[in-house]
């Protein structure tokens, strides 16, 4: 056998061992500031956060992502679950970033420059626009298997 066959596979390279000590360095600089700065009542916030970002992924968030790969797996053809999937992707990015103008969260009756704007509507043209295109992508996707005889 030769070298090459034996070697594993695994990170290296300078490129990874540069951005491994830049990386660390803006993490040890953070943790500094973090301890340094801040109050003890900012960092049992912190780490709050940290905890319960860390479950929300993992007890929520990611199994409801599985269910949906899972439905759309068993729902839409192959040549399909790409656009719709990018589609489903793009509308729960748009409403995440939304949330806080949807809600309101923000807004004094005190203050009308704050919030001024019709956000739901903002939000459906862009959850229009978004399945358009997705529209436009199966549209075309369809087209070509139509062309090769892919009946998928």
């Amino acid at each position: 056998m030769s070298t090459d066959e034996t070697a594993e596979e695994g990170p290296g390279g300078a490129l990874f061992w540069v951005g491994a000590v830049v990386g660390a360095a803006v993490v040890g600089f953070a943790l500094r500031q973090l301890w340094t700065v801040s109050s003890p009542r900012s960092r049992a916030s912190l780490v709050r956060f940290l905890v319960g970002g860390g479950l929300l992924h993992d007890g929520i968030w990611a199994p409801f992502l599985v269910v949906v790969l899972i439905v759309t797996a068993s729902l839409l053809p192959v040549r399909f679950r790409l656009p719709v999937r990018v589609g489903l992707a793009f509308s729960a990015l748009v409403l995440i970033l939304s949330w806080a103008q949807l809600r309101g969260y923000g807004r004094r009756a005190n203050n009308p420059s704050l919030l001024p704007n019709d956000y739901g509507s903002a939000v459906g043209v862009m959850l229009v626009g978004i399945w358009v295109a997705v529209g436009v992508a199966v549209a075309v996707v369809a087209r070509k298997g139509e062309r090769k005889g892919d009946r998928r």
